[in-house]
């Protein structure tokens, strides 16, 4: 979406340059420090055998 529109996104940096060398998008840094941020991934236990979540 962010791709075929003007729009902006703001998103961790690792995740941006990731994106960037995938799709044509281009990455730009803040002007500004943001606050620092914690994000974690749950899942449900069924799926802890999933061969799909495993590392």
């Amino acid at each position: 979406m962010v791709q075929q529109s003007d729009g902006l996104l703001t998103l961790p940096e690792h995740i941006a340059h990731n994106l960037e060398k995938r799709l044509s998008l281009r990455t730009f840094s803040l002007p500004f420090t943001p606050p620092t941020h914690q994000y974690w991934l749950i899942w449900h236990p069924k799926y802890e055998q999933d061969p799909a979540t495993s590392g």
